[in-house]
């Protein structure tokens, strides 16, 4: 069982899973800088290029 306030009080770091908002297991890989400035803009890309199919031009 989680023992919060000897994590948070005693800052003991062994004692539970610190929480951690809304991104909390959403992370499943550690990319270095340039897969993560290449994945930005190929998602900038594909949202882009479907703007361009649903608007025009």
């Amino acid at each position: 069982m989680a023992n919060l306030p000897a994590l948070y009080v005693g800052c003991e770091l062994e004692a539970a899973i610190a929480l951690s908002g809304q991104v909390a297991g959403r992370i499943d890989k550690v990319l270095n800088a340039t897969e993560s400035i290449d994945g930005s803009i190929a998602g900038f890309q594909a949202v882009f290029k479907n703007f361009r199919s649903q608007f025009g031009q």
